[in-house]
């Protein structure tokens, strides 16, 4: 783990790191081999003052082949928000031909 008052970041060394994340639409868990999150603007430290609720997170995920990539992004659609549409008009050159 690095990171100073105002962000975390983790990363996975040998296995991906189980994350969930809580959503308005419902819980999404997904393998994750980075997690950054800043809690700019939410005062303390999450050690210090207990846990804070993170303003920003990016969580970076590796798969190995691109339509892998599209195939999640389409299960995941609801929970997060997105038109199925919308993903495969805009990930056609991760799937194989």
């Amino acid at each position: 783990m690095t990171g100073d008052r105002q962000s975390r970041s983790y990363q996975a060394d040998d296995e991906d790191l189980d994350v969930t994340v809580q959503l308005p639409t419902g819980t999404l868990q997904i393998p994750a081999r980075i997690v950054n999150i800043a809690i700019n603007g939410a005062g303390g430290d999450s050690y210090d003052d207990g846990p804070r609720e993170p303003k920003f997170f990016s969580i970076n995920r590796q798969f190995a082949l691109g339509e892998d990539v599209t195939a999640s992004l389409l299960a995941d659609a609801p929970l997060l928000g997105l038109d199925p549409a919308d993903i495969t008009r805009v990930t056609p050159g991760l799937s194989v031909s």
